[in-house]
């Protein structure tokens, strides 16, 4: 019994630690790349932050177009990145079709003045980023590690 506990923790733990290390085994090169998009994406969801908070629909609308239409990453990606990037866990590419998602709704919740719609729109961004980091990320956001 003792074996099997400890074999069922040591699986879990690889598990559990795979995600994580499956962006850091990228390149340099390729893992550049994703810092660009996330500094990119950072800011467009701060600048929308303050788009929703002062009433500025217009301005949400257009950087949540381009936040859907994000092309640094898709734009500089070579033949070896793509390689590269088909080798990320499915979940990886779940989260980013939800990041993507939540911010073409909220550029046509903004383009129709839907306040609400626009609220629950960020909120899925910002949902789909967090659980995204707490899984993919935590070499860099080691806090994500307090809550397991």
């Amino acid at each position: 019994m003792k074996k099997l506990i400890l074999m069922v923790l040591l699986l879990s733990t690889a598990v559990m630690a795979e995600p994580n290390q499956a962006v850091t085994k990228l390149s340099d090169e390729t893992r550049n790349l994703f810092k660009a998009e996330m500094s990119f994406i950072k800011s467009g969801m701060d600048e929308i932050l303050y788009g929703m908070i002062s009433g500025d629909d217009e301005k949400v609308q257009k950087i949540a177009g381009e936040i859907r239409d994000s092309f640094i990453f898709t734009t500089s990606l070579k033949p070896r990145n793509v390689e590269e990037l088909k080798t990320l866990p499915k979940q990886f590419f779940t989260f980013d079709a939800e990041l993507h998602g939540g911010a073409s709704e909220l550029a046509n919740a903004a383009e129709f003045n839907d306040k609400e719609a626009m609220k629950d729109s960020y909120f899925k961004m910002v949902n789909s980023c967090t659980k995204c980091h707490a899984t993919f990320a935590t070499h860099r956001f080691s806090r994500f590690l307090d809550d397991e």
